[in-house]
């Protein structure tokens, strides 16, 4: 699907493509990620509410998604590139569920400090650090 494409123009060697794919692969992690469980929809010819998935089944996120975003921090990739892993974790990490618990770990707060020490740009810096923050709290 779309996500298993932006996944692969995140890798891409352009950067500008993978300026634009880590973005918009951004966005819709968070879309996921702030969807409920049993999301519904109102059918236009009654009053009832009707469930968009089975009660089994809900919005999911690969974990090649989650990948992608670490390694996007990595202090070889463009900054652009990184800010935007990093805002999306920040952002991620502002949801209280569990739909992005693969990025609750160690790695992923290392990752970010990193790129807090070795970055000498002051808004990415910042984005690192907030997302360090949240991530480092929700790790159990």
């Amino acid at each position: 699907g779309a996500m298993v494409a932006l996944v692969a123009a995140v890798r891409d060697r352009d950067v500008k493509v993978r300026r634009r794919a880590i973005a918009a692969l951004g966005e819709l992690m968070f879309y996921v990620a702030s969807q409920e469980d049993h999301a519904v929809v109102a059918d236009i010819d009654s009053v009832e509410a009707l469930p968009l998935a089975d009660a089994d089944e809900g919005w999911a996120l690969p974990a090649s998604v989650f990948q992608v975003l670490v390694r996007a921090l990595r202090k070889e990739e463009d900054e652009v590139v990184c800010h935007y892993a990093a805002q999306t974790i920040d952002n991620l990490a502002s949801q209280h569920n569990d739909k992005w618990a693969p990025l609750r770990s160690a790695e992923t707060v290392q990752a970010l400090v990193s790129v807090v020490a070795q970055s000498q740009t002051e808004p990415l810096r910042g984005t690192a650090a907030s997302a360090a923050s949240r991530v480092a709290r929700a790790h159990p």
